[in-house]
């Protein structure tokens, strides 16, 4: 495993450093059938490190919210960013790559899909469920309420993973100063927050709670356990 992740790393820095971002996203993308078909977890700190390093760079040139996603569609972005998710998962109790900044980078990737899943709300593009284990031949057939069941609970489920990389590894910004990444954050989580419980959704659509579950979410954002406010203004 080692050597494919390797080369493909390789191959792929150097299209990026020659500004062929269409075939860097491709050459990492090539690598991710044969990952998946593969234990997640990798045998050796220095193969996990570089299947880190591949899958994270790829979720940077998958985000839709960028320029750089323009070279891979919406449904393969998202199935980059659940295998990162099912990798994060299978290594977080042997940790990831102690390389600098990789705890920044994996934060960063974790920002691209909750964009991604953003970019996909708002502009209403065409969301496919991630496959459950398979019970027949057949893909399951979704309603809308149900697809949009599944599309709000990844949305979330990913919005809290972020959240909590970002509060534990972020600097809370003095009064006079201003972190950019959190505010961001915020405000595109009320970006979505005024889409969810805006006209086009339904309170089936969303689950439990519905859209007062949402608006006391909302209200949550920003105040970690400690009490402190984590945006200005």
């Amino acid at each position: 495993m080692t050597c494919a992740t390797d080369a493909h790393m390789a191959t792929g820095s150097a299209q990026e450093k020659t500004g062929a971002i269409g075939d860097a996203a491709t050459t990492y993308s090539s690598i991710i059938p044969w990952l998946s078909s593969s234990p997640v977890a990798a045998p050796t700190v220095q193969s996990k490190m570089w299947t880190e390093n591949v899958v994270v760079r790829l979720c940077q040139l998958s985000d839709q919210s960028t320029g750089a996603g323009e070279h891979i569609t919406s449904t393969q972005a998202l199935h980059n960013y659940r295998f990162w998710a099912k990798f994060w998962e299978a290594t977080a109790t042997s940790g990831g790559s102690d390389a600098p900044n990789a705890a920044r980078h994996r934060r960063l990737a974790w920002k691209a899909y909750y964009d991604t899943l953003s970019t996909v709300l708002r502009h209403d593009r065409p969301y496919e469920a991630e496959a459950m284990t398979a019970t027949s031949e057949k893909p399951p057939l979704y309603t809308q309420s149900t697809l949009r069941l599944r599309q709000r609970a990844e949305l979330k489920r990913v919005e809290t993973v972020y959240e909590g990389l970002l509060i534990k590894e972020t600097l809370f910004p003095k009064a006079s100063q201003t972190n950019y990444e959190i505010g961001a954050w915020v405000d595109s989580v009320m970006d979505n927050w005024r889409l969810l419980c805006g006209p086009t959704w339904t309170d089936s659509d969303l689950g439990e709670g519905g859209k007062e579950g949402i608006g006391r979410s909302v209200l949550d954002v920003g105040h970690p356990a400690n009490g402190e406010t984590i945006c200005n203004g």
